[in-house]
């Protein structure tokens, strides 16, 4: 029967493995989730640093306020200052610009201090603290459940981004999916893993239409036998059992059995398998005829073909051999079709996670207002194109374009009017120019192009062209109001021998743009090395 034991053994081994594996994927998942909330953050007040921080706050907010995420969409975010008072919190806004020390609830205070002890001493980490759950039934009260979360500081901005699961959804999630690898193990037509919590509930059992009933009070013979197992499972560690089982999968029929049961103590789950009795007498007399046979048929082959017996005696260990490699390699396969059945699920769920991370990943790249790449982007891509440049000898240029005189819009307009105008020139943008120029808004009013494979003269008429189409935009503010505006544009062409890296190229291209803005606006100036400028154009 050691065999039954061995297989437990295996199991909770197993188990142990995926519960831990599975505790350490949630809490990355929460670090992971506020990692993508920190570099929106960051990406919002650098292109916007020069605006009030109160402004600042109101877009972070904007962008974050109905994020919802994990399995059940329960997760999201809230922000605090470093001195506790609410930025942003979805479950209770009303909470929202009040600093924790004048809350009334005692359990939300201890909650807060907790987090701000904690990042007194660290800038980021995981934590756990007590939290109201809501419940389902809505006539009842918010519990106070401990949540285990992540929180990050923002230095420039004196504020802290965090968010959590509530401890028992993950011990929950975590119990479904062992729950789910439970019943999915079988050793072979006859064998299978049961297994119950200490209320008697089933778990997991070769009946699916069993899992979740309960079986406390099931009897056999006038024994409680579930009790019998979930006591022995809790009170030792491993032990036999021998019962009459209510089915036996051959037959149908009740059958009686040993089995071994042995606590699963991170989910309290009494968990056993076994072998019927009829089995183990059929095994024990199958075996005992075949000894028999052979002990005839070697007798019977001494006496006549005693020359032989060596040859013989070799057969026969090899038909024992083939026979024990059968069994080996079926079991084999059969675990082989276990693996691939958690190789899938583990491949689907892994693929949907590295889809979500790859979109979010794109979104902290993208410019959230006119959804062109951003200053990151753009100095993440620019070396690759300069390195590219000298590979394949190709000229390569860069623009800076500023919209002139932006602040007097937002001024007289209001910033609503402003971004329009923003995402206006940015659509313009992308209508004229080539699939393989990379266009970026690099911060407020400013954008840099880059033109692979461009001359200089190519790169001003090309500029000269998008400077003209702006003149004729018009934007509509009310029923007969319409204004316009204008660009500037400085022009730098990539020298291999004196741009190491984006920032003298930049410089080039920064100096020539003030050069058109000094000189009038509503121009088009190209660097030159000696005068500083090639040409102008109005």
């Amino acid at each position: 029967m050691g065999i039954v034991k061995n297989r437990i053994e295996n199991i909770i081994n197993l188990l142990e493995k995926n519960y831990n594996q599975k505790i350490e994927a949630e809490k990355e998942e929460i670090k992971n989730t506020i990692n993508i909330a920190y570099n929106v953050i960051e990406n919002t007040y650098y292109e916007n640093k020069n605006d009030d921080k109160k402004n600042i706050l109101l877009k972070i907010n904007k962008q974050l306020r109905n994020q919802r995420f994990y399995d059940n969409a329960s997760g999201y975010y809230f922000i605090y200052s470093n001195n506790g008072t609410s930025i942003l919190h979805p479950h209770l806004p009303h909470l929202e610009g009040t600093n924790f020390s004048t809350f009334k609830d005692e359990s939300t205070k201890l909650a807060l201090k907790k987090l701000l002890l904690f990042l007194e001493k660290k800038n980021a980490g995981y934590v756990s603290w007590k939290w109201y759950k809501p419940n389902k039934n809505t006539e009842k009260k918010s519990e106070v459940k401990e949540k285990i979360g992540y929180l990050k500081k923002f230095a420039p901005l004196n504020i802290f981004i965090g968010s959590a699961k509530y401890k028992d959804d993950i011990e929950l999630s975590v119990k479904k999916n062992l729950q789910e690898l439970l019943n999915i193990i079988r050793y072979d037509k006859d064998n299978y893993i049961f297994a119950y919590d200490e209320l008697g509930n089933t778990i997991s059992h070769i009946k699916k239409d069993l899992i979740g009933k309960n079986r406390w009070d099931i009897s056999s013979n006038g024994r409680l036998l579930m009790q019998e197992i979930i006591k022995k499972a809790f009170t030792t560690d491993g032990s036999y059992i021998k019962y009459l089982a209510t089915i036996n999968p051959s037959t149908k029929e009740s059958s009686n059995k040993i089995s071994y049961v042995k606590l699963f103590s991170r989910t309290n789950w009494a968990i056993g398998t076994g072998m019927y009795n009829s089995i183990i007498f059929e095994n024990i007399k199958n075996k005992q005829k075949l000894m028999k046979k052979n002990l005839d048929n070697t007798i019977y082959k001494v006496i006549i073909y005693s020359f032989l017996i060596t040859s013989f005696s070799l057969l026969i260990m090899i038909l024992i051999s083939r026979k024990v490699g059968d069994i080996i390699k079926k079991y084999k396969d059969h675990l082989t079709e276990i693996n691939n059945t958690l190789e899938l699920k583990v491949k689907d769920r892994t693929k949907e996670l590295e889809d979500s991370k790859n979109l979010l990943k794109e979104m902290t790249l993208r410019d959230p207002l006119t959804n062109l790449y951003n200053r990151r982007y753009f100095e993440s891509i620019i070396d690759e194109l300069m390195s590219l440049s000298i590979r394949e000898e190709e000229s390569l240029c860069l623009i800076m374009l500023d919209i002139d005189k932006f602040k007097n819009i937002n001024d007289n307009y209001g910033h609503d009017i402003g971004d329009e105008v923003l995402k206006k020139l940015a659509d313009n943008l992308l209508s004229r120019l080539r699939q393989s120029d990379v266009i970026t808004r690099i911060g407020g009013e400013e954008f840099a192009i880059v033109f692979p494979k461009t001359s200089i003269d190519g790169a001003y008429k090309t500029s000269e062209k998008i400077r003209k189409a702006v003149e004729k935009l018009e934007i509509k503010i009310k029923e007969n109001i319409l204004i316009s505006f204008t660009v500037s544009i400085g022009i730098a062409i990539f020298d291999k021998n004196i741009d190491k890296d984006v920032h003298s190229i930049l410089k080039r291209a920064d100096i020539a743009l003030y050069q058109a803005k000094d000189t009038g606006r509503n121009k088009v100036v190209v660097f030159n090395e000696n005068k500083n400028i090639k040409s102008i154009k109005k």
